[in-house]
This record gives C-alpha cells, structure tokens and sequence, in this order.
C-alpha cells in the first residue's frame, strides 16, 4: 500500500505544478485582471481527507490572491470518468483533473 506521507507529498507537487502553469500564462496588468476560476474534477470521494486537503488548498490560494482565484471542485467523479473529463479540458469545460 502506498505511504500516506509520499501520497501527500506527491499531490502536493502536483497541486504546485498546476499553480505554476496557471501562474506562468501571460496577464494583463493587475488593475485589468478579472477573477479567475479555476474548475477542477477528481475522482477522490467527497468528505475524504483528501478533498479536505483540496478545499483548504483552495481556499489558500483565494486568500493569497486576494479573493481573485477561486478554485471549484467537482469531487467523486461527478464530472464524469477518465475520458470525460480530458475531453471537458480540451473543450475548456474544465481546467484541471486530480
């Protein structure tokens, strides 16, 4: 079974790069941005410890941009399998999948 511990880390890192790519994307300047939502689909239960580290990781990122970034998760594969949900990214339905 996998270590909790590299569990978290790895998804962590993941979380990071996710913000990294969203950081990276050219902007207009500050007084011009317009919030951004970023929809995010993952098939972990809803309540699980590990929607509540996504929740609290969203929440982190609202407050660290101001309230500018909101983060909408769609846990328990409600936004479909696998397949659905690169195909909703690729439409730009959705913008991330844990």
């Amino acid at each position: 079974m996998t270590d909790p511990r590299r569990a978290r880390r790895l998804f962590l890192i993941a979380l990071v790069a996710l913000a990294a790519v969203v950081a990276t994307e050219p902007m207009p300047p500050v007084e011009a941005q317009a919030p951004v939502i970023v929809r995010m689909a993952t098939l972990v239960p809803d309540g699980s410890s590990w929607h509540l580290i996504l929740k609290e990781t969203a929440a982190k990122w609202k407050q660290i941009s101001g309230g500018r970034v909101t983060v909408r998760l769609f846990p328990g594969g409600v936004a479909g399998d696998d397949p659905d949900v690169v195909r909703k990214m690729r439409l730009g339905t959705l913008n991330g999948a844990f």
